[in-house]
Formats: C-alpha cells, structure tokens, sequence
C-alpha cells in the first residue's frame, strides 16, 4: 500500500493536526502489513544435540496446524482451503487410480514444508479416482484401469483442503483432498504402454 507523508498532505489552509491525521489514515497498520518471517516449530526442543529438523509455517499461510504427532514418525495435520497450482499425474492399474500433483512455485512458497527434508514437490491427492473421474476423459481412465495407458498428465488449478505431511527417516511424503477446479485441466499427455518388455 501507498504511504502518505505528513508534509504531502500539508495545505495552507487546512490546520497541522488534520494534515497529521489525514496521514496516519493512509498508513496501514502493523498488523495488516503482515508478518512475513516463516513460524519455525521445533520437533525435539528439548533434544542435545538439538535436532535441526522442524515444521516451517510461511507467512501467510492459507493453513493452520492442527495437530503435529511425534512417534516412530512426525504427522502434521492442517485445517483450511487453499489454492494449487501445477502438473497432475494420473496412473492406475485394475480398479486402483493414485494421482500426484506436482505444484508450481507460487504454490509452495505458502505450503507448510520440513525445514531440512523440504517441501512439497509432490503432493498425492486423497480422492484419486473422484479427481481422475472429474478431469480425464472415460476413454483414457478405461485405458489406465486396463493397463494401456500409463499416465495422463495435464496443468491444472485446484482448491483443496485437509493437507497433511509425514516425514519419515527418507523424506517427507504430502497430501491433501481436492474439493473442486478452480480453472479447467489443460491436458498434456497420455503415455500409453509400452509394448516391448523391459
């Protein structure tokens, strides 16, 4: 936002208190210039050595942790919608979809990540088979169920909701549910099956 100063709003006519207030009306405050340092949430606190993995929360965040367990592995669980945007796979085999997104950079400078282990280049959708079913055509779902297609892939803008992120001894895993598109898919492409072996 635009600051105003004092000395901008001084006119011959009009007394130094309003000039003062005028500009103090066209300052935002604090609080609505946002904090933008990341909020850093320890694992171990208590750990010696200290452990120098941690959640990171960035400002600004459309998320809010709920609950972050520690047992064999750390769980983290957030409430809220957010926005996504980025490349989505598409693979099935049988009766069984799993879809990956892959968001863009934009996306992930507001997503919760781990502070050593990183964040989400990846993300697996919950509800696979309604996403699928909603963004590629009955022909190519067939085609991945029966094992003839590969993947499909396509750019695409969601809002989706229950985000939650495991780190493990290799690495963090993310997912989150698709409530609805916010923009339409723009299919890249469909990887059939190879016929040759391996």
């Amino acid at each position: 936002m635009r600051n105003f100063s004092v000395v901008s709003c001084i006119q011959p006519n009009i007394p130094i208190v309003t000039a003062i207030l005028l500009a103090l009306c066209f300052t935002p405050p604090p609080s609505l210039a946002g904090n933008t340092k990341p909020q850093i949430i320890l694992l171990h606190p208590r750990a010696r050595p200290p452990d120098p993995e941690a959640l990171v929360m960035p400002a600004g965040s459309p998320v809010r942790l709920v609950s972050l367990s520690h047992d064999l592995e750390s769980n983290a669980v957030f409430h809220g919608r957010f926005t996504v945007s980025g490349v989505y796979e598409a693979e099935g085999s049988g009766d069984d979809v799993a879809v990956t997104m892959y968001p863009d950079r934009a996306s992930l400078r507001l997503l919760p990540h781990w502070r050593e282990q990183g964040g989400p280049d990846e993300i697996y959708i919950s509800n696979s088979l309604t996403f699928a079913q909603a963004v590629i055509s009955q022909e190519q779902l067939r085609k991945l169920k029966a094992d003839k297609m590969r993947s499909v892939r396509g750019r695409i803008t969601v809002i989706a909701d229950d985000y939650k992120t495991s780190l493990e001894c290799d690495g963090g895993s993310f997912e989150m549910r698709v409530i609805s598109l916010a923009k339409p898919s723009v299919r890249i492409a469909g990887n059939p099956k190879s016929e040759e072996g391996c």
